[in-house]
């Protein structure tokens, strides 16, 4: 039976711990309160709370010898989008941007109308705009240059990190909108928005955004195929102790009414992964 650990909210993560460590949830509901200011004081969480310290408050309660942490298989995440209406994502959940922007879907028939259609090409994404070539290096050296360069970063890479092709979500449910990594994308795609603003297309943002209403996908992942902001070296076992840690933390401060969205951690998938519709189990209106 596959093991997944909820984070859409306090509860969950409670009846998720309490189904992977076989001790009922109220223990661990202790171990938040009598540790409330040793965990808030514990940051950054990945490297600071010590997941010895609480296997040993529980086995000291339970009786238990309980050493390291049970394997899971999967964990939640959540993924901030715009979309015409619920439906379509029901048939077209989560793209890579790669995928994204070749694959028939929705987002790729709306670009098509404007004149915007790419190509994979070895390793990148090559753009035409109503039929003519983009150099988008050709910006460069333009008021929207530093725009222009995180254009290029996603689409073709540089010599620090290659393309974007990797789906990415937040660790926990919440205002994930409020997050400031993200806020911009209630109102259209980020990579969008910056390719029609590099192009002077301001009205084609207008009316694209008029077009669209931002949702919360609750997809889950498996936990071999996610990746930590920073954290690229980690493996299938140390990232199940970090999310442990991140959710004794997050438990921490949401009981301290202390939680903000900037401390919701970043999760990505392994490069060119979609999110199929089997895996998506929750979405949500933002209103």
């Amino acid at each position: 039976m596959e093991v997944i650990i909820d984070t859409s909210n306090q509860n969950s993560i409670y009846d998720s711990l309490e189904q992977l460590l076989k001790v009922k949830k109220e223990f661990i509901q202790y171990y938040i309160l009598r540790n409330l200011n040793k965990l808030k004081e514990k940051y950054p969480p990945q490297t600071e709370i010590s997941i010895p310290h609480f296997l040993s408050f529980l086995s000291e309660i339970t009786h238990l010898d309980m050493t390291t942490i049970p394997n899971f298989d999967f964990i939640t995440l959540f993924h901030l989008t715009t979309r015409t209406s619920k439906q379509i994502i029901e048939k077209e959940p989560l793209y890579n941007l790669f995928d994204a922007l070749t694959e028939n879907n929705e987002l790729k028939y709306r670009l098509e109308k404007i004149g915007l259609t790419f190509y994979k090409e070895k390793d990148r994404l090559i753009t035409f705009f109503k039929g003519n070539l983009i150099d988008w290096r050709s910006f460069l050296n333009g008021s929207e240059s530093p725009t222009a360069q995180m254009i290029i970063n996603r689409l073709e890479g540089n010599r620090f990190s290659p393309p974007d092709k990797c789906v990415n979500g937040f660790l926990f449910n919440g205002d994930i909108f409020e997050n400031g990594d993200v806020r911009h994308i209630r109102y259209l795609p980020e990579i969008v928005d910056n390719m029609l603003r590099v192009l002077g297309e301001q009205q084609a943002i207008r009316n694209l955004c008029k077009e669209v209403t931002p949702f919360i996908i609750t997809f889950k992942a498996n936990v071999g195929e996610i990746i930590f902001d920073g954290s690229k070296k980690l493996n299938i076992k140390q990232t199940q102790y970090r999310i442990i840690r991140h959710c004794l933390y997050y438990l921490c401060n949401q009981y301290c009414r202390s939680w903000s969205e900037h401390d919701n951690p970043i999760v990505r998938m392994i490069d060119e992964q979609s999110v199929s519709e089997d895996r998506v189990l929750n979405v949500r209106e933002v209103m």
